[in-house]
């Protein structure tokens, strides 16, 4: 396993952590072990390299600084456009939904549109893609809602959301902030 170095072992976990930063938790320590991971793979492990800053930039796009991972995306879908990676695809096309949901910025907007040029499609065209963006803000709004008893900021954040979802905010794109 020659493979597996500290830059490997930063990636892997920065993706167990992945799917609970994006809701609310870990979110420091999910970054620090991506942006660790990006930095120590070499050349030789691009494929490597690409998913931790594809996770990076995805979670910077979700919960953190739009603007800030607008940057990180560019060179992920730098990366990705040197290999053939279903997987590596398939990170591209969860933070190309994120980038769109910050459609308004204008930062963000643009790099959809290098999304859209690289494949050739709009994946909000696809006929799932309402779902999945359905799906994504249900778990986000049910997330909220599970810790709102427990934080002050969470129980604002997720009426918030419920507002949002019941169409008393206007129309999509919303702000929402990370809770705790």
């Amino acid at each position: 396993m020659t493979y597996y170095d500290e830059a490997q072992h930063q990636g892997d976990t920065g993706h167990a952590l992945y799917d609970l930063a994006l809701v609310g938790h870990h979110q420091p320590a999910a970054v620090h072990r991506f942006s660790t991971a990006v930095r120590l793979h070499t050349d030789a492990y691009v494929r490597s390299r690409a998913m931790s800053r594809t996770k990076l930039a995805a979670l910077h796009m979700a919960v953190g600084d739009p603007r800030e991972a607008v940057g990180m995306a560019e060179l992920a879908l730098e990366d990705v456009g040197q290999m053939r990676s279903r997987r590596a695809a398939e990170g591209l096309r969860e933070l190309a939904t994120f980038a769109y949901r910050h459609r308004a910025i204008p930062e963000a907007r643009e790099q959809y549109g290098a999304f859209r040029r690289a494949y050739g499609v709009d994946v909000t065209l696809w006929s799932g893609y309402p779902v999945l963006a359905g799906i994504r803000e249900l778990r986000m709004v049910s997330f909220a809602l599970q810790i709102a008893d427990e934080h002050a900021h969470a129980r604002a954040e997720a009426q918030h959301r419920v507002d949002c979802l019941r169409g008393r905010k206007g129309p999509r794109p919303w702000t929402w902030t990370a809770v705790p």
